[in-house]
């Protein structure tokens, strides 16, 4: 058994749930049990959490720490204030501060950090949101 998180085995560090109607950039299936989308490569999976960040705040205006983890981890399934609040301290922000699209890379490293107990390279963060057009 790994000790790799089910994030950095799948190549997803922020656990895209896989829907078979989103066919993100180098996405390459679904994980065995049937949950998460897997890609080829861990930019990919960083892009596609990048794109979806964006998208929040463009589209629905979710433009703060504790609403884009709010939507992102529901508290049904997540300790959404904890997350929130641990994501905004590391980054240096209040929760409720509006961001903008220059923070989606710190934003998407934290996360990653809090759904996977690791960092990645935050090399990899910055292309996979520079692939997403994020920054």
């Amino acid at each position: 058994m790994t000790s790799k998180s089910r994030g950095i085995r799948n190549n997803n560090p922020l656990n895209i749930e896989y829907n078979k109607n989103n066919q993100w950039t180098e996405q390459t299936g679904v994980e065995l049990l049937g949950r998460f989308a897997t890609f080829s490569h861990m930019k990919y999976g960083i892009r596609a959490s990048a794109k979806l960040i964006k998208n929040y705040m463009t589209r629905y205006g979710l433009v703060t720490v504790f609403d884009i983890i709010n939507r992102w981890a529901p508290d049904h399934e997540n300790p959404t204030n904890v997350y929130a609040d641990t994501v905004a301290a590391r980054m240096g922000v209040e929760v409720h501060q509006p961001l903008t699209h220059a923070h989606i890379p710190d934003l998407v490293y934290e996360m990653i950090k809090f759904e996977c107990g690791v960092y990645v390279d935050r090399a990899l963060v910055m292309e996979g949101s520079r692939l997403a057009g994020a920054v």
